[in-house]
């Protein structure tokens, strides 16, 4: 008789299991963020700013029930608290359910929170396995809400539409920098080798501004880029095309260059110097010059070129090296090519990095307009 109670008991169990999920949350509940924006409130607490997109302010959604508006095209919510799911279980949704961060195209970290490291907030985050995936990171100046309002997005589209301008603004924030991965971002809290490098923007009336780039280090932002800075260290990372070189040629003589493409090679020399070499080919986008064609004056031209470039390079080495911020993988050559030494180097790379006396050589070549 116990037997066939026992049966029974773990028959019911398992139809009782079978029959649904009881204690799970339904998708019906949901709200669904595409971006985030992450700002330190009072007493050290962290604010958090989501938004969703409102799917019935879409033409392509469904017509709203009698009595009920479309609304603007963005809903926001925000909730503060000591802790990150503490700060998204306190926003106030317009109905009862459940906040959604497993697929977001955007995410934007204050500089004062960034200061104070992002390490709650990208473990949080990486849980979500199309979020780590997809989603972009920037840092915001001042207010990471207020950039998050001021992103642009379509104005009558879907919600993926929507996404996916979002990503593609994150992802070309600016023309001389890609903003980082979140996975990116997340791996540079145990890389003691390579800082992260982040695109930073701010807001200026109803626009976004970019304002230079954020590099961070364990998860903490060491130090900052000007615009200008942020160009040089682009074309050295990716050899993107569009840095400016003026050259002064003569008194009263000016010619500008864009560098169209180059490349860049490191090479440790020994433990305590590093050459830089750098070739590239630009273009004469404004001259004022008088009576002396571009032609005559090639190899001067060049020659002038290049010593700007290495001026600019060595700027930016001293910029980085005074943080220190090693955004090259510098330790990562030093590790291969001495890698009894960095047993003992590896805790202290970025302050070893810092009296590294590097070299810098620059070849440009220019190219003629048709």
């Amino acid at each position: 008789m116990r037997r066939r109670l026992k049966i029974w008991g773990a028959a019911l169990i398992m139809m009782t299991s079978l029959s649904g999920c009881g204690s799970a949350r339904s998708i019906d509940n949901r709200t669904m963020l595409f971006a985030v924006g992450f700002d330190q409130a009072h007493s050290g607490a962290i604010q958090v700013t989501g938004e969703q997109v409102n799917p019935l302010a879409s033409p392509a959604a469904s017509v709203p029930a009698p009595g009920q508006s479309a609304g603007p095209s963005e809903v926001y919510y925000t909730g503060d608290g000591h802790t990150v799911g503490a700060a998204f279980s306190r926003m106030q949704l317009g109905s009862p359910g459940y906040i959604d961060v497993t697929d977001l195209g955007l995410v934007v970290f204050s500089q004062a929170l960034a200061r104070h490291g992002l390490y709650p907030e990208l473990s949080y985050l990486m849980r979500g396995e199309q979020t780590r995936i997809i989603a972009y990171a920037l840092v915001a100046s001042a207010s990471a809400a207020k950039v998050l309002r001021t992103v642009p997005k379509t104005s009558a589209g879907s919600a993926y539409e929507q996404l996916e301008e979002a990503e593609t603004f994150a992802a070309t924030a600016h023309p001389k920098i890609v903003a980082t991965p979140l996975w990116k971002l997340y791996r540079s809290l145990w890389d003691t080798e390579e800082a992260a490098v982040l695109p930073m923007v701010g807001t200026q009336g109803a626009k976004i501004v970019f304002e230079g780039s954020a590099l961070l280090s364990h998860g903490h932002l060491i130090g900052t880029l000007d615009p200008h800075l942020t160009a040089v260290l682009d074309t050295l990372l990716k050899g993107q095309e569009g840095l400016l070189i003026t050259v002064h040629p003569k008194p009263h003589q000016v010619v500008v260059l864009r560098l169209l493409n180059s490349r860049t090679h490191y090479q440790l020399v020994n433990p305590n110097t590093l050459d830089v070499s750098l070739t590239g080919q630009a273009k004469v986008i404004e001259m004022s010059m008088g009576n002396v064609t571009v032609s005559h004056a090639d190899a001067m031209l060049e020659q002038r070129a290049g010593q700007q470039v290495v001026h600019q390079v060595v700027a930016l080495m001293h910029h980085l090296q005074a943080m220190p911020a090693d955004p090259f993988g510098i330790g990562a050559l030093a590790r291969a090519r001495y890698p009894a030494g960095w047993t003992s180097w590896q805790k202290g790379w970025a302050k070893r990095f810092r009296h590294v006396t590097v070299h810098v050589k620059v070849g440009i070549r220019i190219v003629l307009p048709s």
